[in-house]
This record gives structure tokens, sequence and C-alpha cells, in this order.
């Protein structure tokens, strides 16, 4: 299950196979919607819209309204999308796939505009508060900091010998 809260902290989206969002004053589920047909892996809510996105072991990434419908559905042709999440301006979708590629996507047409590789694969991929660097996990102790102003080759961060399934970002 992927859960994650509205940027204005109005709402909750989850999912397993379905998205569900709850109104979170009212503490009530508002939708329940069929999309995906395999596990959610990953979701996050657009900043200044009311979109959410969600990543499937389907190979698919779906961008949902406040309604619950399925607005935009993109199609994976190279790994299965496990992580998603928005920049702080909204202006970028980053996907990361289970192969370790990290795809940047232009919010404003839904088109991809970048990729690079994070090891041999992606658990867990995080984005500052400021919009600057990515950081992704894997297996064996994989972890990048990208820096996404420059496209400067990854820092690896070395130290862990296992997978990495969670990455943060402190707030300051």
């Amino acid at each position: 299950i992927a859960a994650a809260i509205s940027k204005d902290g109005k709402y909750l989206a989850s999912g397993n196979t379905n998205v569900e969002i709850f109104d979170l004053g009212q503490k009530k589920k508002i939708v329940s919607s069929k999309g995906h047909q395999n596990r959610i892996t990953g979701i996050d809510w657009m900043p200044r819209r009311n979109l959410v996105a969600t990543a499937s072991g389907d190979g698919t990434v779906r961008i949902w309204n406040e309604k619950g419908d399925s607005v935009k559905t993109i199609n994976s042709i190279t790994g299965s999308p496990y992580s998603v999440v928005f920049t702080p301006d909204g202006k970028k979708m980053i996907v990361g796939m289970s192969n370790g590629k990290v795809k940047l996507y232009d919010t404003g047409n839904w088109k991809e505009t970048d990729s690079v590789q994070s090891g041999s694969s992606l658990l867990n991929l995080k984005v500052d508060e400021m919009g600057k660097y990515i950081l992704t996990s894997g297996d064996k102790g994989q972890l990048f900091l990208w820096n996404l102003k420059n496209h400067q080759p990854p820092r690896q961060l070395k130290g862990h010998t296992n997978n990495i399934y969670g990455v943060s970002f402190h707030p300051n």
C-alpha cells in the first residue's frame, strides 16, 4: 500500500490496486476508483493542482483528479514504475523504475524530458524541498544524490550493504 497527503493537508490518497481519496477534515472516504491491474507502489500529490500520480507494477503511471477520474495514463516501455514524486513547483514529475531508470516528465504535456540510470534497481526516491536534488535508493546499498539543476553525475553515498527502502531529506 502507498499513501500520500495533499500539499494543503486536506486529503489523503492511498492505493493498493484501487485509488482511494479521503477528506481528512470530514474524516471520510470520498473516492474509490479502479484503474491499475497490479498493486500501486508509489503515490504523490501534484502541488498547486488537485491531481494524484500513482505508479504501479502493471507498467503504468496514472494521473487522477480529486473526483477519482483517471485523466492520463503513461505506459512504460522499459521496466515497471515503482516510485513517483513531483517537484515542489509541480512542473516535473519524476518516476523511478524497477530497473533503476529515473524518468522526468513535463507536467504541462506529460512528455518525458530526461532520464538517468540509478544503479541496477530503484526502491525509493525523493525530491528536496527546493526541487534541486533527487535522492534515489535501491538494492545492495545503492544510494545516489542527483542534482536536477546542472545534470552533474550523481554522488554515490556509501555505507549501506543491503536494500534501502526509504529515503528522506532533512527539512533544513
